[in-house]
């Protein structure tokens, strides 16, 4: 609302009345507005607005000028977000150092950056330092920390790019 103050009721943020779908993360929240822009606004100290700086933004601002995005997806216990295009590509950016990006660099990201070239991405979830996803073939994938068996592969070696978890092509939600 352009502020940091404290909100106790609900806060009609602006009067854009053209949003598609938004989403709260880790003290920050991204959204995507009907005409397939990418929006962000809190806490960006790892670049997981992708607005290119570590800024903190008290209302909402546009990330890049694409307007294709049809899923965005921020962190609840990280700092890092997902994305995915309407074209089926995934996309992330922020804090990667654990390697939930996914891009094989383990770097962060401070703009959203594709992540392998497929294009056949439904959904994603983030963690704090993995990531899942689930592809329209039903199939399951994870990348990331994997210390904690959170990957579900069945080991504790941490994944660098998004690695099919299991053979089944029946997952519906993650």
């Amino acid at each position: 609302n352009g502020t940091t103050s404290f909100n106790l009721d609900p806060t009609q943020i602006g009067t854009v009345s053209t949003w598609a779908l938004v989403r709260a993360g880790n003290l920050y929240s991204t959204a995507v507005r009907t005409d397939g822009t990418l929006w962000g606004w809190g806490t960006n100290g790892s670049s997981q607005l992708g607005d290119g700086t570590i800024t903190t933004r008290t209302s909402p601002t546009q990330i890049g000028t694409a307007t294709d995005w049809s899923i965005v997806a921020p962190s609840g216990g990280g700092s890092h977000t997902l994305a995915i295009k309407t074209g089926g590509t995934l996309w992330a950016w922020g804090l990667g150092t654990s390697n939930q990006l996914g891009d094989g660099a383990g770097t962060t990201r401070s703009t959203p950056t594709q992540i392998v070239t497929d294009t056949t991405w439904a959904k994603v979830v983030p963690g704090s330092s993995h990531s899942l996803g689930l592809k329209a073939d039903g199939t399951l994938w994870a990348w990331g920390l994997n210390s904690s068996n959170q990957l579900g592969d069945g080991t504790t070696t941490t994944r660098t790019t998004p690695t099919q978890i299991g053979t089944d092509t029946t997952w519906a939600q993650i």
